[in-house]
């Protein structure tokens, strides 16, 4: 009796509405007559570890791109003389991929919110590096 309740319940998937196909659940069977749920896994689907180096790529443009941004800067002070303003075209060349590889990894939203947070922690950093590369100099 409890068998059939269990064979009844493992043959009925029930989908949450909203989900995509990428996700869709396959019934398969074993050798005891009970049905298995695996995931169709589609050839375009990301794995971790790319994810992961999509978000290491996109880390580290944008933390280049900010880098250049504050050289450009006149009040910037890891540099005795700033770098020329035309390199500002080069951080925005490095800022727009590293926006579209945040988007590409995480959505939307989540990319926009983690690229502009990304940029505000590296223009924050960079000051405070300035700061303690010229104490170090000091002493």
């Amino acid at each position: 009796m409890a068998d059939d309740a269990q064979q009844r319940s493992a043959k009925r998937v029930r989908q949450p509405p909203g989900r995509s196909d990428f996700h869709t659940k396959k019934s398969v069977g074993n050798d005891n007559g009970y049905q298995i749920n695996s995931c169709i896994c589609k050839p375009y689907q990301k794995t971790r570890t790319v994810d992961r180096m999509i978000k290491l790529i996109a880390l580290a443009l944008t933390w280049s791109g900010m880098a250049l941004m504050y050289l450009t800067s006149p009040n910037q002070r890891l540099r005795s003389v700033p770098l020329h303003r035309s390199h500002r075209w080069l951080a925005a060349g490095l800022l727009l991929p590293a926006a579209a590889l945040w988007i590409w990894a995480e959505g939307i939203g989540a990319g926009i919110s983690g690229w502009l947070a990304c940029a505000m922690l590296s223009t924050l950093s960079l000051p405070v590096l300035a700061l303690f590369a010229r104490k170090g100099a000091a002493s």
